[in-house]
């Protein structure tokens, strides 16, 4: 297995070295980041509705029904991530935390007739982590020498695309067909340095490099049907297609008792496997002023991979938002979501694991001219589960995740 593999190359090494995420990127979650403007804010609760460019990511069908020609942009103006593991280095929390500027969504949508044609650049999935951390007096364990100092230095980041056109046909003003058709594209790095200080006049380091990218084709089915004027239901059948994968690692050595420096690398084509995704959305007009949405994401577990020993499990996510349209111009929104981990809980088989499950709200307002919209909000999340974070060790500790989002987004009809 790759990953048991490069855990012999790389030593590591360091008994009390925690590994959990800084080999490899995280990819256990399917809802890391919301997308779009009307849809974000309602906290993802957009497959029902898809009616803007924004449905490019969501349900292609949905964009035969928006107002003619039009562009989107969106941006998360600050997204904030923090991680602890509580106890997990000598009885001493690690904390891990990342904050980024990202642009995740443009698009262009053209309607003649009952056809729509769109084109779209979206990050579903981005993370970016600079970390320098100093523990000072590590006490002995029953194996292990204490330690006067420990020095971690972290920079990881992993960010994913999906490029490409859409088409959309209305067959009728109650059901429509549409389809997204993306070019996957993922890149992860990752840097590590330790440095440590035994109290007994010993030192060990370690420096540990990792490039991994990722291409494919990601295509998406949707549909929408509205059997009555007040109530759309939506459909999507989604899945990626990793076409070549290529993983790199090197890792220099110091071992303790030794002033020898070794070097190991390491390279991999293995793909890794990814899930197939079935979502269901529905969209209730209450009143001309309220709007009420929900989906459902069943995402199929894959099959185990190099990059997953111990394999996936399915997981079911779902959304609920609504919108309130105080006037033509005025508009607020509200939602909430889960993002439930994918990992297969810690056991005493397993190694590493980390499963956290995520709980989210959204809110926003949109101020809307005759064709022009700007829209900000907020989302937030948490979540706890356990983790895995010794090699070979299968005692867990607990882990608690924060996630909150500041967005900007603005569209223009024409």
């Amino acid at each position: 297995m790759i990953i048991k593999t490069i855990k012999e190359l790389s030593l590591i090494l360091f008994s009390f070295c925690f590994l959990t995420s800084s080999l490899f990127a995280e990819q256990d979650h399917y809802k890391n980041i919301l997308v779009g403007d009307k849809a974000a804010t309602m906290g993802g609760a957009y497959i029902g509705i898809s009616n803007d460019i924004s449905g490019t990511y969501y349900n292609p069908a949905g964009i035969a029904y928006s107002n003619g020609t039009g562009v989107s942009a969106s941006a998360n103006v600050y997204h904030t991530q923090h991680t602890v593991y509580k106890g997990a280095i000598r009885n001493q929390d690690w904390d891990r935390k990342s904050a980024q500027l990202l642009p995740n969504f443009f698009g262009l949508m053209k309607t003649w007739g009952d056809n729509t044609l769109a084109f779209s650049i979206v990050v579903p999935d981005s993370f970016v982590q600079h970390q320098d951390q100093v523990y000072n007096n590590l006490p002995a364990t029953p194996t292990q020498p204490a330690i006067n100092k420990y020095v971690f230095n972290l920079h990881s980041e992993d960010e994913s695309y999906l490029i490409g056109p859409s088409y959309a046909f209305k067959f009728s003003d109650k059901f429509s067909i549409g389809t997204t058709l993306s070019y996957f594209y993922r890149k992860s790095r990752m840097q590590s340095y330790q440095n440590i200080w035994l109290a007994n006049g010993e030192t060990e380091s370690s420096t540990v490099t990792s490039d991994w990218g990722e291409n494919g084709l990601a295509p998406k089915i949707g549909f929408r049907y509205s059997p009555m004027e007040n109530l759309s239901i939506g459909f999507t059948f989604f899945h990626v297609f990793i076409i070549s994968s290529n993983f790199n690692s090197q890792n220099t050595i110091k071992p303790r008792n030794s002033n020898d420096i070794s070097f190991e690398q390491f390279t991999t084509k293995s793909k890794r496997n990814t899930s197939t995704q079935i979502s269901v959305g529905l969209a209730y007009k209450l009143t001309d002023k309220w709007l009420l949405a929900s989906d459902v994401d069943f995402n199929i577990s894959p099959q185990t991979d190099d990059f997953a020993p111990y394999g996936y499990q399915g997981v079911v996510n779902y959304s609920l938002g609504a919108e309130y349209t105080i006037s033509k111009r005025h508009a607020v929104r509200a939602g909430f979501f889960t993002n439930q981990s994918n990992m297969n809980e810690p056991s005493d088989e397993s190694s590493l694991i980390t499963h956290i499950n995520m709980y989210g709200i959204a809110t926003g307002y949109s101020y809307g001219m005759d064709s022009t919209s700007i829209t900000i909000g907020l989302i937030y999340s948490a979540g706890s589960g356990k983790a895995q974070v010794y090699e070979d060790i299968p005692h867990s500790v607990d882990v608690n995740r924060y996630t909150l989002t500041g967005v900007l987004a603005t569209s223009y009809s024409f």
